[in-house]
């Protein structure tokens, strides 16, 4: 969900007070990939795209390695298919 600045004074025009920040960490915070400046409450890393939040992070991660097994299921199956191919004729 993308916000504008004006949206962000309207919630809170004066900004963070010293006791929220203390509470809930600075105004930014850096990218765990590439070390970018991240606004606390971005989705995603403006410099590298990597998604911050840590549910879609492991979601995305799980999606990657069900994807891979399924490709090396594939070219295994692949393999077998041409070994007996090879045996037959």
């Amino acid at each position: 969900m993308s916000h504008s600045d004006d949206d962000w004074e309207e919630l809170d025009p004066e900004g963070p007070d010293a006791e929220d920040l203390a509470r809930f960490g600075g105004e930014t915070r850096p990218c765990p990939r590439c070390g970018h400046e991240v606004h606390d409450l971005a989705d995603a890393c403006p410099g590298c795209g990597h998604w911050l939040d840590d549910a879609t992070s492991v979601a995305g991660t799980a999606a990657g390695w069900r994807s891979g097994l399924v490709w090396i299921v594939i070219l295994g199956l692949a393999g077998v298919g041409w070994v007996v191919l090879r045996l037959v004729g």
